[in-house]
C-alpha cells in the first residue's frame, strides 16, 4: 500500500468536505459506465491483467456503499468489500486506488464515480420538479374538468338536448291546453287535435265496447286491472308519444302484449293445469246446485 494511503486511525482535520450528504443512496439508480472512457484512462493502461478485473469490481462495490460512491479508508475492510485479501490489496494499491482521495468523514472518494453520483442526484431532483408540476397543473385543472365534463362529453350533451327538448315540448302543450280552455270556457270540451297528430287519452273510465272486445280476444285478462295500467301509463307519457290517432286499436294491441308477456297462461285462459280444474269442478257444482236446489 502506498503511503499516501496509510491504514487510518485517526483523520487529519484538513481534509476536504463529502461532495455530497453522507446518506446519499442509489436506491436502484444504475450508472451508466462509459467504458471509452475506463479503457483510456490511465489506471486502466498501467493495470496488469490480473489487476483489472479488481478495478471493476472496486467499481461497483463503491456504487452499493452508503453513501454511493464512498469505500472505507480501512485497508482489511476495503479488501472485504470487493472480496481479496489484504496483502493483495497492498501489494497492488498504487493501481487498485489510484484516483481515490481521502476525506474528512473517514471515506475515499473517486472522482470519476462522485461525478456519475452528481449527477444522478440532478436528475432526480429535475424529475421530482417535472412531477410536481404536474401535480400542481392536475390540481389546478381538476374543478375546471368537472364543470366542463357535461359540455365536453357528447353523450351528455345529447342527454341534456334531448330532455330540454321534452320539457318545452310539455310546456309549450300546457300552454296550449290554457290556452284552448280559456277560449272555450271552463266547462267546454277542448277541441281535439287533428288525426294527422293524434291526441291525448281523455277516457275517464274504460268504454264498454273496450271491455267487451278484451273478454272475447283475451279472456285471461281481467279488463279493469288492464284498463288501470293501460290509463296510468299513457297519460304519464309525455310529449307526441303520449298522443294516438287510434285509442281503440291501441288499446288492442296493450290487450295482445300483456297477453304474451305472461308465460303461465294458456289458450284457454288459464294460468295452469290446476286452474283449470278447480274451475270446471265450480262449474260442475253450480251446475248441480241450479238442479237440485236442496243440495246446499
Amino acid at each position: 500500500m502506498p503511503s499516501s494511503h496509510p491504514h487510518l486511525h485517526a483523520v487529519p482535520k484538513d481534509l476536504p468536505e463529502p461532495p455530497y450528504p453522507t446518506d446519499t443512496k442509489a436506491n436502484g439508480w444504475k450508472p451508466e459506465l462509459d467504458l471509452e472512457r475506463l479503457f483510456s484512462s490511465d489506471s486502466w493502461t498501467l493495470a496488469e491483467d490480473e489487476e483489472r478485473p479488481w478495478l471493476l469490481r472496486i467499481w461497483v462495490e463503491a456504487w452499493r456503499s452508503v453513501p454511493v460512491g464512498s469505500m472505507p479508508s480501512e485497508h482489511r475492510l476495503f479488501a472485504r468489500r470487493i472480496g481479496c485479501r489484504t496483502a493483495f490489496l497492498e501489494a497492488h494499491g498504487e493501481i487498485l486506488l489510484r484516483g481515490w482521495t481521502l476525506h474528512n468523514d473517514g471515506l475515499l472518494y473517486h472522482r470519476h464515480i462522485t461525478g456519475m453520483v452528481e449527477q444522478m442526484l440532478t436528475t432526480r431532483l429535475s424529475s421530482r420538479a417535472r412531477v410536481r408540476a404536474w401535480r400542481d397543473r392536475k390540481k389546478a385543472d381538476k374543478p375546471t374538468k368537472q364543470a366542463d365534463v357535461t359540455r365536453n362529453n357528447p353523450a351528455c350533451n345529447a342527454y341534456v338536448r334531448v330532455s330540454n327538448a321534452t320539457e318545452q315540448e310539455q310546456e309549450q302543450e300546457q300552454e296550449q291546453e290554457k290556452k284552448e280552455e280559456s277560449l272555450s270556457g271552463a266547462g267546454a270540451p277542448r277541441p281535439k287535435r287533428p288525426a294527422s297528430q293524434g291526441f291525448r287519452l281523455d277516457l275517464e273510465e274504460l268504454p264498454k265496447e273496450w271491455a267487451d272486445w278484451c273478454r272475447s280476444n283475451c279472456p285471461a285478462l281481467d279488463p279493469g286491472a288492464t284498463w288501470d295500467r293501460f290509463s296510468d301509463y299513457w297519460r304519464s307519457t309525455p310529449g307526441a308519444k303520449g298522443r294516438k290517432s287510434d285509442w281503440l286499436a291501441t288499446w288492442r294491441n296493450w290487450c295482445r302484449r300483456e297477453l304474451e308477456h305472461n308465460p303461465r297462461r294458456t289458450s284457454s285462459g288459464y294460468t295452469d293445469k290446476t286452474e283449470r280444474r278447480r274451475a270446471i269442478n265450480a262449474d260442475l257444482f253450480d251446475r248441480a246446485r241450479a238442479h237440485f236446489p236442496q243440495v246446499d
